[in-house]
């Protein structure tokens, strides 16, 4: 059972964790403490912090990424999104990106799904090909409009 974007109830003391269980899983979670409790009530846990979702819109890490990977394409000559898959592979092999398994291949995950400090990471890569390449990045469209 995984919860998922649950606050935390605060006890008055950080070390003494509790979580309300959301009502959808409250079945489930019934059976999981019924079969614990015959087995000494143990459990395995795991948290992680909810992941901040990269930003979007004018100005925002969005935009600064797509720019550069816009530009990178255009003097390259290929396509966008031949540019962000290179910047992904480049940014999981270098940069520690994050990457998903599908069969028997490691691929990058999908920008779509990363994090303000994962977007972040291909921003560092696209900047860092900028740099190999001699060419200055600006985030907007003003490099090719004149």
């Amino acid at each position: 059972m995984t919860l998922t974007k649950t606050a935390r109830i605060k006890t008055g003391t950080h070390l003494t964790i509790c979580f309300e269980v959301p009502e959808e899983l409250r079945a489930v979670y019934t059976v999981m403490i019924e079969k614990a409790a015959k087995v000494g009530d143990r459990y395995d846990i795991e948290i992680n912090p909810t992941k901040r979702k990269r930003s979007t819109g004018d100005g925002s890490q969005n935009h600064h990424y797509h720019g550069h990977r816009d530009q990178l394409a255009i003097l390259q000559g290929v396509r966008p999104s031949l540019m962000g898959e290179y910047i992904k592979i480049r940014a999981a092999a270098e940069l520690n990106y994050p990457t998903v398994k599908l069969g028997d291949k490691i691929l990058p995950q999908s920008e779509a799904e990363a994090s303000v400090e994962e977007e972040s990471l291909l921003i560092d890569m696209a900047h860092i090909i900028g740099s190999e390449l001699h060419v200055s990045l600006y985030e907007d469209d003003r490099w090719y409009n004149g």
